[in-house]
């Protein structure tokens, strides 16, 4: 396994996305894509656990019909 080296600003990232309650997946693709990195969603929350940021809580999902979700739900017929 090869150990990658957080520079300070993809761990700045990381604290910022997860304070926007990200997923950690979500947050290794962002960081990647921004950085032509490759973070994996497991390196991004070990990282968050050394910097102490990490909980294994989810972000709270949207309810059906809640604001934002377009009254849509997934597998529905349309």
């Amino acid at each position: 396994m090869e150990m990658m080296n957080w520079l300070p600003e993809h761990s700045a990232a990381l604290q910022d996305l997860r304070a926007r309650g990200l997923s950690y997946s979500k947050i290794a693709d962002t960081i990647n894509a921004t950085f032509n990195t490759a973070y994996t969603r497991n390196a991004a929350l070990s990282r968050a656990q050394r910097m102490g940021l990490a909980g294994l809580e989810r972000p709270e999902p949207s309810l059906p019909g809640s604001e934002g979700s377009g009254g849509c739900v997934k597998g529905a017929p349309n």
